[in-house]
């Protein structure tokens, strides 16, 4: 079991690990980390979190990251983080940035230009 201080980073990393993997749930991680699910949600939820939590700031980060610094559709970004359609990853991105992912790209690549051009 990793130490209690490195268990939410520690989660984090296997969650990115594994994010398109369909099996990817609370007790697989649970097992991979050598501690039962019951004693993964209990240290997490003395930490002021959950898996859930976990998961969704994961996939928020990586969503991010792929739509700032990529050019792979919205469909090929939803489905390498589990989402089984376009529609299922645009609802929870809007709720995540307030925004859709298509307009969150265009809005980081305009900032990028403005930014290069030396117009910020």
């Amino acid at each position: 079991m990793p130490e209690s201080t490195g268990l939410q980073h520690h989660l984090e990393e296997m969650i990115l690990n594994q994010i398109s993997a369909a099996d990817l749930c609370e007790t697989k991680l649970a097992g991979q980390l050598g501690m039962s699910l019951r004693s993964l949600q209990r240290h997490l939820k003395e930490r002021g979190t959950n898996y859930r939590k976990i998961l969704v700031k994961v996939k928020r980060e990586v969503a991010c990251d792929r739509l700032r610094g990529s050019t792979e559709t919205v469909l090929a970004i939803g489905k390498a983080l589990g989402f089984s359609d376009s529609s299922n990853f645009s609802r929870a991105f809007r709720r995540w940035e307030g925004c859709s992912p298509s307009h969150y790209r265009c809005n980081k690549a305009l900032k990028r230009e403005r930014s290069f051009c030396g117009d910020e």
